[in-house]
């Protein structure tokens, strides 16, 4: 209860807590608002995309994927998003399909001419994407067994680092003349003990967690699906 009594201990611990609160709270604001301006320029590139290639298609002169891409791209600077987050290839050409069908100037033979052109086009793309996520996926490999490494080297020297300075502490503390109390004992070894394992366990999920959130990041850039989620679909 001496703790509860100590003022500036309070205080500060007050103090840090609201702190979290508050930022929790706007960062959920902020991030909202961030994501609807996100999500109205992502919706207008698209859209830009779309309409460009729209001519194109109805002159029948289909666009390779290069120039597809390169389309893409230069929209997504525009807007400035990564490109990853606009429609890619196959998407595209389902949106054209879908807007040639569903118009009622465009005979029947016109329509399958188009769509079978678009078919193709989304072939080629599938194909060209197949060979870019076998890569993208041994990036990423690559990057969560070097990063799992550092991870396991690191805790492998907190914890000698731990158990020196406990030994050092120990010592000095046990080399006292005057004889030690049960609660000195305790509080002595036990406790430093005690804060020393939380204290890496915190510390050691903190790192986890991190990495986590790097790995994700990497395989949302890359396009990279999750372990647990690419064994779901392949089943």
């Amino acid at each position: 209860m001496d703790i509860l009594n100590n003022s500036w201990l309070v205080g500060i611990s007050t103090g840090i807590l609201s702190g979290i609160i508050v930022y929790w709270i706007v960062n959920y604001l902020f991030s909202q608002r961030d994501e609807k301006l996100l999500a109205q320029s992502i919706l207008s590139a698209n859209r830009e995309v779309l309409y460009a290639l729209r001519p194109e298609v109805s002159e029948k002169h289909m666009p390779s994927s290069e120039v597809v891409d390169s389309l893409r791209n230069a929209t997504a600077r525009k807007y400035n998003l990564e490109s990853y987050l606009l429609y890619d290839i196959k998407s595209i050409s389902e949106e054209l399909i879908k807007e040639i069908m569903d118009s009622s100037f465009i005979s029947s033979e016109v329509k399958i001419q188009h769509c079978n052109a678009l078919k193709e086009l989304s072939k080629s793309a599938r194909e060209e994407a197949v060979s870019e996520q076998q890569k993208n996926e041994r990036l990423v490999n690559d990057v969560v067994y070097k990063d799992k490494l550092v991870v396991l080297f690191s805790l492998i020297i907190a914890v000698f680092t731990g158990l020196f300075s406990l030994y050092a502490y120990l010592s000095t503390s046990m080399s006292s003349p005057s004889p030690l109390t049960l609660v000195d004992l305790v509080s002595k070894t036990v406790l430093p003990i005690a804060i020393i394992i939380v204290g890496a366990v915190m510390l050691l999920n903190l790192v986890i967690v991190g990495y986590d959130l790097k790995h994700k990041r990497l395989r949302k850039n890359l396009r990279v699906q999750e372990p647990g989620n690419s064994e779901g679909s392949s089943k």
